[in-house]
């Protein structure tokens, strides 16, 4: 993961320093459309447990346990509206893009679902594989 084109301007130069640049070598760019709205509370949830079964070691977070974490976070998901065109909706996939527990559970959803493209990187080391939240850059030979 990168935090900006900087990141991946110093990650390009140093491929070509190395020779690793071919006349082969493919550059492709992807773009994870409406992630705000296209990712099911479920999917969300599941990646949050995960993420949570795999990385936090204490029983407790500032007092509270995953469960508690899961269960919360169940509550904000189901408990999302929107007014368009004077009407109240219910979001019922995704969420809001001002939340920032939005964008810190898609990039938490996306995190897993890049591993498979990074097992891909791993076998061959003169590779790269970047994601900036939605935007994903690959070079491939």
């Amino acid at each position: 993961t990168i935090d900006n084109g900087a990141d991946l301007i110093q990650r390009l130069e140093n491929y070509q320093e190395k020779d690793y640049l071919q006349s082969t070598t493919y550059f492709i760019t992807l773009h994870i459309k409406d992630p705000y709205t296209s990712i099911t509370h479920a999917q969300l949830l599941h990646t949050l447990k995960c993420f949570l079964d795999d990385f936090i070691r204490e029983e407790t977070i500032q007092g509270m346990n995953a469960m508690a974490i899961l269960k919360l976070t169940e509550f904000l998901l189901q408990h999302q509206y929107f007014v368009f065109d004077n009407r109240i909706y219910q979001q019922v996939c995704g969420g809001g893009t001002g939340l920032y527990f939005m964008q810190l559970l898609i990039d938490i959803y996306l995190f897993y679902w890049q591993q498979p493209l990074l097992r891909l990187d791993q076998q061959d080391q003169h590779e790269i594989f970047v994601r900036c939240f939605d935007d994903i850059f690959l070079i491939w030979n």
